[in-house]
C-alpha cells in the first residue's frame, strides 16, 4: 500500500481562504508569508528603495531607511569600479542598514545621558526631499524630540540658497548651498547651526557638481559669556 503524499495547503491572511496552484499571489520578501494578491493591497507595501515586497508586519518590526548607497551596490563584474571604493561604499552602506529607529520618548531618554556626558554637541540629518513642501513638517517633527540639536542638516532640498530665509528654525542660522543648474529635483543643500556657536562659512568646501554637493563651516564655541574662543 502507498501512502498518499500529505498536501499543504497555505490560507491567505487576508482573507482567510486556502491559496489554490492557480490563485496570483504575492510573497513578503522577509518572512515569505503569502496572500492572494487581490488580498495584499492592505497587508503589503512595495519598498522603491529596495525593489521588494514585504508585509506589514515586517515594515512595523524592521523600518525601511532610506540609504542613497543601495543602488550603487548592485555591482556589474564588467563594470570598472575601483574595488577600494566598493568597498568604502560598502562599509558605509552597511552602517546605513545598522542604524537603530527609536520613538521620541526612547529618543529623549538617550539625549538625557547625552547630555550627562558633558557639552557634547549632536547633529540632526535629514533628506527632506523637497523644502517647499516638507520643511513645515520636518520644522514640527523636531521640537517632538526636546532637544536642541548642534546643527541640523538636510539634503535634496530643491531650493537656491537666496530662497533660504523662507526656511527658517527658530534659534538656528542656515547656510544653503544653491542647488545643481537645471535640475528641479534631488539637489541643494542646507545646514543650520545653533545660536550658541559662531562658524565661519568655508566657501572653498561648499562645491556643486553633478556628483557631489557640500556646504562646510568652521566651528569656534561661544561661551556663556559672549566672548569668541577657538574650540
Amino acid at each position: 500500500m502507498i501512502d498518499q503524499p500529505t498536501v499543504i495547503k497555505n490560507k491567505c491572511k487576508g482573507c482567510n481562504k486556502f491559496i489554490l496552484t492557480h490563485n496570483k499571489i504575492l510573497a513578503c520578501k522577509s518572512c515569505e508569508t503569502v496572500v492572494h494578491s487581490q488580498c495584499a493591497r492592505n497587508l503589503f507595501q512595495y519598498s522603491h528603495t529596495q525593489d521588494i515586497w514585504e508585509c506589514n508586519s515586517c515594515i512595523d518590526e524592521s523600518p525601511t531607511r532610506y540609504n542613497p548607497f543601495a543602488p550603487v551596490l548592485v555591482h556589474d563584474k564588467y563594470d570598472p569600479v575601483h574595488l577600494d571604493e566598493f568597498d568604502d561604499v560598502s562599509e558605509i552602506s552597511r552602517i546605513h542598514e545598522n542604524c537603530k529607529s527609536y520613538s521620541y520618548q526612547n529618543f529623549r531618554n538617550l539625549m538625557k545621558l547625552h547630555s550627562k556626558e558633558g557639552n557634547c554637541p549632536s547633529m540632526l540629518f535629514n533628506n527632506i526631499d523637497g523644502n517647499a513642501s516638507n520643511f513645515d513638517t520636518f520644522a514640527t517633527e523636531i521640537t517632538q524630540a526636546r532637544h536642541t540639536f548642534s546643527f541640523i542638516g538636510i539634503a535634496e532640498t530643491n531650493v537656491d540658497s537666496e530662497l533660504k530665509d523662507l526656511y527658517r528654525i527658530p534659534g538656528y542660522t542656515s547656510e544653503y548651498n544653491d542647488k545643481f543648474p537645471d535640475k528641479a529635483k534631488g539637489s541643494g543643500v542646507g545646514l543650520y547651526v545653533h545660536e550658541s556657536f559662531a562658524y565661519t562659512r568655508l566657501d572653498k568646501l561648499c562645491i556643486c557638481t553633478a556628483n557631489l554637493e557640500s556646504v562646510f563651516v568652521s566651528i569656534t564655541n561661544r561661551p556663556p559669556s559672549g566672548s569668541d574662543n577657538d574650540s
